[in-house]
């Protein structure tokens, strides 16, 4: 790097000022439904669960507004520049200016809506969050129903099994009760 050494004149410079404005937002995330006890042949299927009410959070945010313009005199000063040499390592010392102060003000700024981004963003995960667990529940149910469903289907059908099969041996015992009864009598008669 090769240094060089500027006198830069007096001036005026035009500066911004910014005041800290301070906001409040309000975020719903949605709450759930009470759920009743159920029972069914002396088992808990289901525990009672007590409503959830909705929740209100709020949120403050901070963001700055420009509210007007000064004035400031910067004195005669001397600036040392550097060089870039290829293959060197680049430093430039930055020791005054309006530059640096107008950096900061840009860095400040994009501060500010990163962080009113990640605060929307984290509200809106917080409701999806919200609202993947409330299908999750739901979809537990509906298996847990269908499976209520499915197991009573199966206990009829046993029933209905059972039945028949009863009254097919009950059949085949009185079928051969009838046949007897005439081989009994021709041993009679005999």
């Amino acid at each position: 790097m090769v240094k060089r050494t500027e006198t830069v004149p007096a001036r005026t410079v035009i500066k911004d000022v910014y005041e800290t404005v301070y906001e409040q937002k309000k975020i719903t995330i949605p709450g759930t439904p009470a759920k009743p006890e159920i029972w069914e042949n002396g088992h808990q299927i289901q525990k009672a669960e007590e409503a959830v009410p909705d929740q209100v959070k709020t949120y403050n945010i901070a963001r700055k507004v420009l509210v007007g313009q000064s004035e400031e005199i910067i004195p005669e000063h001397t600036v040392e520049h550097y060089e870039y040499i290829p293959g060197e390592i680049e430093h430039i010392p930055a020791k005054y200016g309006s530059l640096n102060k107008g950096i900061l003000n840009v860095i400040d700024d994009l501060t500010e809506q990163v962080s009113s981004m990640r605060s929307e963003l984290g509200a809106q995960e917080n409701r999806l969050e919200s609202a993947y667990r409330y299908n999750q529940n739901t979809r537990e149910n509906l298996e847990n129903a269908e499976s209520r469903i499915r197991d009573t289907d199966m206990a009829s059908e046993m029933v209905n099994y059972s039945t028949h099969n009863i009254l097919e041996q009950v059949g085949q015992s009185m079928l051969s009760q009838a046949n007897q009864n005439p081989q009994n009598l021709i041993s009679l008669l005999q």
